[in-house]
C-alpha cells in the first residue's frame, strides 16, 4: 500500500511540475513586454524615425525598443550610412536621425 502512495505522490509531482512549466511558457510570449515592445530591425526603427518629424535621438530609439545605447546607436548609424536617415545637430547639441524621404513622415 505505501508504494502505491509514493507512486502516485511522485506521478503527480511530475505532473505539476510539467503543467507550471507549460504555464509559465506561455505567459512569458503573451506578457506586455514581449509582444508591444517594437524589435530593433531597420523597418522597426524606420518607422519609429517616420514619427518624428524633428528625427529621433538614441534615448528615443532605446526607450521605444528596450534596447541599449551602445546597438541603438549602431542601428541609427547603419542606417545613415545606407542614405536612409541623416544626422542632423540641434541648437543646444542633440544628435537627432531624420529620415531621408520626407513622404514617409507622419503628418499628424
Amino acid at each position: 500500500m505505501s508504494i502505491f502512495i509514493v507512486l502516485f505522490s511522485f506521478a503527480i509531482a511530475i505532473g505539476l511540475g510539467s503543467y507550471l512549466s507549460i504555464n509559465a511558457k506561455k505567459n512569458k510570449l503573451n506578457s506586455p513586454d514581449h509582444t508591444s515592445t517594437p524589435e530593433l530591425n531597420d523597418a522597426n526603427v524606420i518607422s519609429l524615425a517616420s514619427q518624428y518629424e524633428d528625427g529621433i535621438s538614441v534615448a528615443a530609439l532605446c526607450l521605444k525598443t528596450k534596447s541599449s545605447a551602445k546597438a541603438a546607436k549602431k542601428k541609427l548609424e547603419e542606417l545613415r550610412s545606407e542614405g536612409i536617415l541623416h544626422l542632423s545637430i540641434g541648437e543646444n547639441g542633440t544628435e537627432k536621425y531624420m529620415i531621408s524621404d520626407t513622404s514617409l513622415l507622419d503628418k499628424k
